[in-house]
């Protein structure tokens, strides 16, 4: 069976000289803002009043044929709701007791135009007529579960209730739209905060549902993860990753599994040294796991979906924070959904879902440190059974990628050797890695290793009947 090995992966790195890994392209849309805070629209909806992070879960629903999107919001705030625009400028945006949570929904059938529903199933301020899906709702994540086999169950929420007893609460709904009271989590696992992203999901290679969540340690957020068999029941919260001190916490990290690799996308809340200028601001970084347990950063301290120019009220629309859902993966693309805050973490901003993309595999790619030498790459020890062998990497102007076969020694195999190789000189996704005399990989039952020169170019994966040896 064919496999796709994303080089971002440090299991599938041996060594390299003169390259440096660094995220793929990614390209926001023309459309963003693609829907924002309508508080002080005409006409008005009272109970968008402040966003703030969003926290959003947009997914494309095969069985509606729409993109659904549910976002948390403050649904109650005195200050935001008493401070106009206009008015905000220079001034500090300072919560007062009171405010309210909420879960909104939108949907799409294009993933760029959105409309706000008319739901009618949530009351605020004497009307239904809103988009809300549920009020006391902190942090919610949302999917759709197909292997359920109970029709009342289809979509299932993670969220934490914000009147006491603040715990974690699960709930179940046929459409998407009407929901179940949510179901406590027993109060013996009450040991995290999750004021958070609760990301939770069906983990189809574990066979488990998995939720990571936050909680504090010694003033410090921190990752946490537990587990459940039946989405009711969860197990006993575990730390499974932490920033680096004040300037470095990790805010939220949804996740999913890409290829044989697990992803997630680690918000970055810069506390600490107030002179910074990224002090009070959330950046988005990409992490990677073989296992959900275990995480590292793949670019420390670059994102993978870069901030907005400018400060508020004047930058751009996500100048300030950064906060993703998973992405929705087409056959030419990945979009990121998020949402993007012009100011910073703790003062006055206004929130709107964005998008932005990149092409297939390109989450981080290596290439060379000195653009006018070559580097070399050669991956840990394979296997194979043969087959062919695919490569994804973007060629830029006067670059090309070689490619070599070596055994167990790291000694060129005959037929396959950097000289014998059909150059690539132009950008490919998946496309077939060639040789003179082969097409395809032979047999290597006591395993091999794949050597690389790149000159002015990327790399980010390669395919085929492959995986990594022990």
């Amino acid at each position: 069976m064919e496999k796709k090995l994303l080089l971002l992966d440090t299991a599938v790195i041996k060594k390299f000289e003169n390259m440096t890994i660094k995220p793929g392209e990614i390209k926001k849309s023309s459309h963003n803002p693609l829907f924002t805070e309508d508080f002080f629209s005409n006409p008005p909806r009272p109970w968008e009043v402040r966003y703030d992070n969003g926290y959003p879960n947009v997914f494309y629903d095969e069985a509606y044929k729409i993109y659904r999107c549910y976002y948390t919001l403050f649904v109650i705030d005195q200050v935001s709701a008493t401070t106009p625009l206009d008015k905000r400028r220079g001034n500090q945006y300072v919560p007062r007791p009171g405010r309210e949570t909420g879960l909104a929904y939108a949907y799409s059938e294009d993933g760029i135009n959105w409309i706000k529903p008319s739901l009618g199933t949530v009351e605020f301020q004497g009307s239904t007529d809103n988009n809300l899906i549920m009020l006391d709702a902190h942090g919610a994540s949302v999917f759709r579960d197909p292997r359920e086999t109970d029709p009342a169950k289809r979509y299932k929420m993670m969220l934490r209730l914000d009147e006491d007893p603040r715990l974690l609460a699960a709930s179940f709904s046929p459409d998407g739209v009407h929901w179940c009271e949510p179901i406590p989590w027993e109060p013996r696992v009450r040991v995290i905060k999750a004021d958070t992203h609760n990301f939770a999901y069906w983990d189809e290679h574990l066979e488990k549902y998995v939720l990571i969540s936050r909680h504090w340690t010694r003033n410090l957020r921190n990752v946490v993860r537990s587990e459940s068999d039946d989405f009711i029941n969860w197990s006993k919260p575990v730390e499974v990753f932490k920033g680096d001190g004040l300037d470095d916490q990790i805010y939220s990290m949804p996740i999913f599994r890409y290829a044989d690799l697990y992803l997630g996308l680690a918000t970055i809340y810069h506390d600490g040294d107030r002179e910074l200028a990224h002090w009070d601001k959330v950046d988005c970084e990409l992490t990677f796991s073989g296992d959900t347990l275990s995480w590292s950063r793949v670019c420390s301290g670059v994102p993978v979906i870069p901030r907005g120019k400018g400060e508020y009220p004047d930058g751009d629309y996500d100048s300030g924070c950064i906060y993703p859902s998973i992405p929705v993966v087409h056959p030419d693309r990945i979009d990121f959904y998020y949402m993007g805050g012009n100011g910073q973490h703790t003062n006055f901003r206004e929130t709107s879902l964005n998008v932005a993309s990149i092409g297939i595999d390109r989450f981080a790619g290596y290439e060379p440190v000195d653009k006018l030498r070559e580097g070399t790459l050669e991956t840990s020890m394979l296997t194979t059974t043969g087959g062919c062998l695919c490569l994804t990497a973007d060629i830029w102007e006067d670059g090309y990628v070689k490619v070599e076969i070596r055994d167990r020694d790291g000694n060129p195999v005959d037929g396959y050797r950097f000289e014998e190789f059909q150059t690539i000189t132009e950008t490919m996704t998946d496309g077939a890695v060639l040789w003179n005399k082969y097409d395809e990989l032979g047999s290597h039952e006591q395993g091999f290793k794949i050597g690389f020169k790149v000159k002015n170019a990327r790399l980010y994966a390669i395919k085929g009947r492959i995986a990594l040896k022990g």
